[in-house]
């Protein structure tokens, strides 16, 4: 029995025994190879992580992709591995610039500090939206940076003037607004606010070099890194090995790209979730395969995880799309025990925002997404350009409940005090739920895509985000999975569209490779 077979490892006073997956990822890594693991959900990852961090002599550097990550890691890594957000180490090389400067930036802030102007059809709210949108790119991006390349890097596609010289003067403007707020806020002695990328930027354009420090970083949740992580990450000579998942990428809005294309290693899978059992990962697989992938996510027999057609007995977690469906949520189990993971703030000043926009106070709206509209109205229309999901919802809850909103607005404040541990109903967001699980899951279907009815070739080609969104979901389960109306309907509809598809992949192939798109032989279940 060589070293690999032989590895136990040693969690919380558990030990587990390493599947074959993972000692292939762990011979890879010991040999001293870059790797890239592709580990679909519930399958083991910190895990085996942790294994490999175990066979590499050295210091090592554990990239966690948020706070809560990287504390949880800490507890399990040995202390030879520093466990750290990116965000950290790029805090400490630049906090003489930026202390007391962080915040979510706004449209409010583009237009106090810098002298924006209409351009021909596009009011001052326009322009400073795009300045933003440019800015935020531009700081996830690898670019040097803000030139005249990005009138054709799709960033100002939408753009559009009555002629062409009009566009191609948008476009100028609001490049060269953006340039400038960057160059400003960027200078030593700066008092200009910026967001956690900016200092990101700003360290990824320093060519920071980690060697001397670190032998190998183990890099976690590598689906969500944007440009300028990848680029830090790249240029190190230490060995690295990734981890991720790219069917769980629902941050493109934030810059995160897949990045599996783009880093080099050897592939490695963890394929079989230890989360959930065949009916879910059939569910999952559902999704996947119409995303073109050729690796089936496997569900373990000995788990009985099941779809359930009506309703969940307490304690169960409900995941919505919007932050606005969670204020639906909370009046709907009101008299339950109540608890909302990442607190109820955001969503109270979203919903004390919206209807003061809509009560015409605008004194008293304080939501970045909302403070800078002039009238509930102005609100609407540019909802209707640019389709934001909370927005969108907000708008309808309070259209159908304007006349008692302030009410529920005191409702939300009474309701949401409860520790997670204590309460009968756990609220979340599906971004917020991203690496959680819990026994009892109800995914509800609050999503633009149901709403519009969007056909599922553009969803394919256009909301791929969205689906990932819905993956994520259906995968948060360790026993009982409840689908409201609309996304149950939706998976009926891509099952059908996907075997539509393999039937076809299958004609068209000349080898065996056709095999690998089939779904697994278990049992199907009615969705």
């Amino acid at each position: 029995m060589d070293a690999i077979d032989s590895l136990l490892l040693k969690e919380s006073c558990t030990i587990y025994q390493l599947t074959e997956e993972q000692k292939q990822c762990v011979e890879a890594a010991r040999v001293g190879k870059d790797v890239k693991i592709k580990a679909f959900a519930g399958s083991g990852k910190t895990s085996t992580l942790v294994a490999i961090s175990r066979e590499l002599s050295g210091k090592g550097l554990y990239l966690a992709y948020n706070k809560a990550i990287q504390t949880d890691a800490a507890r399990k890594f040995p202390l030879h591995v520093d466990c750290k957000t990116a965000h950290s180490i790029a805090y400490r090389a630049t906090a003489y610039q930026i202390k007391d400067r962080v915040r979510t930036l706004s449209i409010f802030d583009i237009l106090r500090y810098m002298d924006i102007k209409r351009i021909y059809s596009y009011e001052e709210n326009d322009i400073a939206y795009l300045t933003l949108k440019l800015l935020r790119v531009f700081v996830n991006s690898d670019k040097k940076e803000i030139d005249e390349k990005f009138k054709y890097s799709g960033v100002l596609d939408d753009v559009r003037g009555e002629k062409l010289e009009e566009t191609e003067a948008i476009k100028d403007y609001v490049i060269g607004r953006a340039a400038e707020y960057w160059k400003q806020c960027t200078e030593r002695g700066s008092t200009l606010p910026i967001e956690h990328d900016f200092y990101l930027k700003m360290y990824q354009l320093s060519n920071p070099d980690l060697r001397g420090v670190y032998d190998f970083i183990l890099f976690d949740e590598c689906q969500d890194a944007n440009p300028v992580l990848l680029d830090i990450l790249l240029k190190q000579k230490c060995q690295k090995i990734y981890v991720g998942d790219e069917h769980q990428q629902i941050y493109s809005w934030r810059g995160s790209i897949n990045s599996f294309a783009k880093l080099g290693g050897e592939i490695c899978y963890l394929s079989r979730s230890f989360r959930f059992g065949n009916e879910i990962s059939r569910l999952a697989n559902i999704i996947i395969t119409a995303k073109n992938e050729a690796q089936l996510l496997c569900g373990s027999a000995s788990i009985d995880s099941k779809l359930v057609a009506n309703k969940l007995t307490a304690p169960f977690t409900v995941l919505c799309r919007t932050n606005a469906r969670i204020i639906e949520k909370i009046l709907t189990f009101q008299k339950n025990k109540l608890h909302v993971v990442g607190g109820v703030n955001e969503i109270l000043n979203l919903a004390k925002s919206g209807y003061a926009l809509y009560s015409g106070n605008k004194d008293k709206v304080s939501h970045s997404k909302l403070k800078y509209f002039k009238s509930w109205e102005a609100m609407l229309h540019f909802n209707h350009k640019y389709q934001d999901p909370d927005i969108t919802f907000l708008a309808k809850l309070i259209k159908e409940h304007k006349g008692s909103f302030k009410k529920i607005i005191n409702q939300i404040e009474d309701a949401c005090y409860v520790e997670e541990g204590k309460a009968e109903v756990t609220l979340s967001t599906i971004h917020k739920s991203k690496g959680r699980e819990w026994d009892n899951v109800v995914l509800e279907d609050d999503f633009i895509i149901f709403t519009n009815e969007v056909p599922l070739e553009e969803i394919l080609v256009y909301d791929v985000e969205e689906l990932n969104l819905i993956y994520v979901g259906v995968t948060r389960t360790k026993a009982n999975l409840l689908l409201t109306g609309g996304v149950s309907s939706f998976l009926k509809r891509l099952e059908s569209f996907t075997a539509k598809r393999m039937s076809l992949i299958a004609e068209l192939e000349l080898n065996d490779s056709a095999k690998v798109y089939q779904f697994p032989s278990h049992e199907a279940v009615a969705i």
